[in-house]
């Protein structure tokens, strides 16, 4: 088997193969970017249940209408039958023929000559019992906007964790190349180099994508380039779903020579 003197295949480029003395390189001018999978069996999810949509049913505009115009005409009915059964009837009078005459005056504008006097104070009561109805309403308007997008935008399929911080604290296993776990530890972020503490590394002789398409751990993620899902996901499998977006830039190579070969001092003049 012959030996190759230049290879097209982009790598990470690591300390230690930077510091290796085995191979020149040219670097990608663009950044490979990193990012988690997991399998589609974690996640859960956040249907609505009865009771949610009964309580959306609940509160619709014509219901709260409804309670806002009972609410002012009992409102004010309790008010003008106190009113009235002060100043006209005496306190043994019934009830119901109080009320009635409440609701005859409402609807017929007609009051007696000697509590004219009762309309001057009727307006800051309306006023009070106007402006509950009118908040009432703001809080149902802002309901009825807030619920429908709630229910149309959210994802209804959720991971246990959704930021890098969450994900450390489950016991999800973290896979990833051992070039990958190397690049973590170098990094000056915190969160990252923690992130390379519990990541186990596999090995370059191990095809790493039929080893995500196995998926032998009971919870466990992926580390993996954009490219990469798009292999996995054409040629491997499709229950893989994005857990982490972006979690780091790396350089890559994807041209690599022999140490001392012409052809990296042609290619380099390009």
């Amino acid at each position: 088997m012959g030996k190759a003197d230049m290879g097209v295949q982009t790598l990470l480029i690591t300390a230690s193969r930077s510091e290796s003395g085995n191979y020149s390189m040219i670097p990608s001018p663009i950044p490979r970017t990193y990012a988690m999978v997991a399998h589609k069996r974690h996640l859960d999810f956040d249907v609505a249940t009865s009771s949610w949509r009964m309580l959306f049913h609940t509160f619709t505009p014509t219901s709260w209408a409804g309670i806002g115009v009972m609410l002012l005409v009992i409102f004010t009915a309790l008010l003008l039958s106190q009113k009235l059964r002060a100043i006209r009837y005496r306190r043994t009078f019934r009830w119901r023929n109080i009320w009635f005459d409440v609701f005859m005056g409402v609807l017929s504008n007609d009051w007696p000559e000697h509590i004219t006097g009762f309309k001057r104070n009727l307006a800051s009561s309306i006023t009070l019992i106007i402006t509950s109805v009118v908040f009432s309403l703001m809080v149902v308007t802002l309901f009825n906007a807030t619920l429908p997008s709630k229910l149309a935008t959210s994802p209804l399929a959720k991971l246990p964790f959704a930021t890098l911080e969450e994900l450390l604290l489950t016991n999800f296993k973290i896979y990833g190349t051992f070039a990958l776990k190397e690049s973590f530890k170098e990094t000056k972020k915190e969160i990252i180099q923690k992130l390379a503490t519990r990541m186990e590394g596999i090995s370059n002789k191990v095809n790493f994508y039929d080893f995500i398409r196995k998926d032998e751990a009971p919870r466990a993620v992926y580390v993996t380039s954009p490219e990469g899902r798009t292999i996995l996901s054409t040629n491997y499998s499709c229950d893989f779903v994005e857990a982490i977006g972006h979690l780091q830039d790396y350089a890559v190579a994807p041209f690599w020579f022999r140490k001392g070969s012409d052809l990296y001092k042609d290619f380099s003049r390009q």
